[in-house]
């Protein structure tokens, strides 16, 4: 419990010193490019760009917060301090919505970098029910295309730049609950998945009873993105690839099988409660095709499982 404990902490400054930087590089973005809007009423900005791209590599929930407090920070920089309230509220939900829908799209056959075209959409509708409210309508009206034009700009670059971070497997996060995959690898069954029973602790571990059981070793607290499986002497570095996946914002569940048993000795039941249909599983070492693969490469051929 204390290494998991540590590996936690770890990881939430790695994430938390991640965001200083892409709050930095929202905030850069903002400046740079600011022009101001027709009538004095706000301006545009490529802003957007670096708050989608922060909610692909940090997930809804952090890339919310970085991308709202770097975009209303920017606003007082930039003196338009009237507009911080607004522009948390909204930028924060941008990228709440952006990370959500790209997570649902993931693994249907769509590109899911697509999803932050909808997010983005949040920004013109968002500005100009605020200005709206502030200035009135014939004051607003003028600013939504403009807001719409900068949503779009910024919608692409983030486009662009998430397409070569997935690719490169650089800064992937785990886009908010991800509770819908079909990623349908060989060897699942059909059917509802079945919960792993009891509480959902930080990491979990389950007693092993007989020789012939298999036991989840490790299970994230939100539910696992993929499943490792191997015997007991693969565990040590399916735990490693476990933690680099952590680091790209994936969870993982870690299942220990009996020495020379697969998933296919065991009732569809069983096999649904250890590696529930739709989302992907990885043999390791003596229980699969990854014979003696370091955990690098474990953790690499899992993300290649996860963006296919």
């Amino acid at each position: 419990m204390a290494n998991e404990d540590e590996k936690m902490r770890d990881d939430q400054i790695k994430r938390l010193a991640l965001s200083g930087v892409l709050a930095a590089a929202i905030i850069l973005l903002t400046a740079l490019v600011s022009i101001p809007l027709p009538g004095g009423h706000g301006y545009i900005n490529l802003g957007d760009a670096g708050v989608l791209t922060a909610a692909f590599i940090l997930g809804g929930p952090w890339g919310a917060l970085c991308g709202g407090l770097a975009s209303a920070a920017a606003d007082l920089l930039l003196g338009w301090g009237i507009y911080a309230p607004a522009t948390l509220v909204i930028k924060a939900a941008m990228a709440l919505a952006a990370a959500g829908i790209m997570a649902r799209r993931r693994g249907r056959g769509i590109s899911w970098s697509w999803g932050v075209y909808p997010g983005a959409l949040l920004v013109p509708c968002g500005y100009f029910l605020f200005e709206t409210a502030l200035y009135g309508l014939a004051a607003a009206l003028p600013n939504l295309p403009l807001n719409l034009v900068q949503c779009l700009v910024g919608a692409a670059l983030a486009h662009g730049a998430i397409t070569v971070l997935s690719k490169k497997n650089m800064g992937v996060s785990n886009l908010g609950n991800q509770t819908e995959k079909r990623c349908n690898r060989p060897g699942s069954d059909q059917g509802d998945a079945a919960p792993v029973e009891g509480e959902h602790a930080a990491s979990s571990t389950v007693k092993e009873e007989t020789d012939q059981e298999a036991v989840i070793v490790r299970e994230p607290k939100g539910g696992p993105d993929l499943v490792f499986l191997g015997c007991e002497a693969d565990i040590p570095a399916l735990l490693k690839a476990g933690d680099y996946l952590s680091v790209r914002g994936y969870t993982a569940r870690i299942v220990k099988l009996p020495a020379g048993r697969t998933l296919d000795a065991y009732p569809p039941e069983e096999r649904r409660r250890f590696a529930p249909e739709g989302i992907p599983y990885i043999y390791s070492s003596q229980c699969g095709s990854l014979s003696d693969a370091s955990p690098k490469e474990l953790a690499n051929a899992a993300l290649e499982a996860l963006n296919p």
